[in-house]
């Protein structure tokens, strides 16, 4: 398939119109925006960018929890996965979306407002979890440099 060109948050780069990510319901606070693509901020970073197709100046810098919470898991309702078409629990790609502040050194994740994604039909929704072990501004430096002496 031929790449397309499209301007984000990191300036214009190519992507292939195939990895779109459709979300019915948009992204909380964005509603009226629903397809967004997954890019790598870095290939050594954990940190990816879900950008808007959109909307150029939207876009969420996303992490897979499990990286700074091994310990991280949500109940998933079924008809949550219904509605983006999940039929086998391999399919899952568990986002959280990440603040980055001026200072990095705060730099958060909100555990209480996953994106799911079924990696094969390519939809995604976000989720609300009702969970409440789990924070809004969970600080992932910290995680990193205590997971990082554990070794």
């Amino acid at each position: 398939m031929k790449k397309i060109k499209i301007k984000s948050r990191l300036g214009e780069i190519e992507i292939d119109p195939q990895t779109t990510i459709i979300f019915e319901r948009g992204i909380l606070g964005f509603p009226d925006l629903k397809k967004y693509v997954l890019i790598d901020l870095d290939p050594s970073s954990p940190l990816k960018l879900l950008q808007s197709l959109e909307d150029e100046t939207i876009g969420f810098v996303v992490t897979n929890p499990i990286i700074f919470k091994p310990d991280y898991g949500i109940k998933i309702k079924r008809n949550d996965l219904e509605e983006i078409g999940i039929t086998n629990p391999k399919q899952i790609l568990s986002l959280v979306i990440v603040h980055v502040p001026k200072n990095p050194e705060e730099m958060t994740a909100n555990l209480k407002g996953p994106i799911i994604i079924n990696s094969k039909l390519r939809k995604g929704k976000q989720l609300v979890l009702d969970q409440t072990d789990y924070e809004l501004k969970y600080r992932l430096l910290p995680k990193m440099k205590k997971a990082a002496n554990d070794k």
